[in-house]
């Protein structure tokens, strides 16, 4: 896996967040309700112009878009761990807590989410910033002698 797709992963994560906190769709059920939209209108448009084996074709087809687990009812947290599952992370420190906040609330909140994301998003995009945790394990200037 190449730094360029982990960093549209990670990108792709924060529009997820933000679309999470908006209590906006998930992708999968936009598609579901776009496919649904394209099969109802098709079938009202063309209802008489629809031979009837098409017909049979396309009521099937929604009879299956109903059955298949996942696609209508997709919530925030399984989308995000689907995008996940991809990731490389680069701050170990930040990804080891955030596995062990979920673990300790048995769910994935927005925020603790952000926070992550946050912590990530200094450790991918400004390495050469120190951080706390780096600042910790630099020698004092006053203490070094050359």
């Amino acid at each position: 896996m190449n730094d360029d797709y982990n960093i549209t992963i990670l990108r792709k994560t924060g529009s997820d967040i933000q679309k999470w906190e908006r209590n906006a769709f998930t992708p999968r059920q936009v598609s579901f309700y776009v496919v649904l939209f394209v099969i109802v209108m098709a079938v009202a448009a063309g209802n008489e112009h629809i031979p009837v084996l098409l017909g049979m074709v396309i009521g099937a087809a929604t009879g299956v878009m109903f059955l298949i687990p996942g696609w209508r009812n997709d919530n925030w947290p399984r989308a995000i761990r689907r995008r996940l599952s991809h990731y490389r992370p680069r701050n170990k420190a930040a990804w080891q807590h955030f596995q062990e906040t979920i673990e300790r609330k048995w769910r994935m909140d927005p925020v603790d989410l952000r926070t992550w994301y946050e912590s990530e998003c200094m450790t991918v995009f400004h390495p050469e910033k120190t951080t706390p945790q780096t600042q910790a394990n630099t020698p004092d200037k006053a203490t070094v002698k050359t």
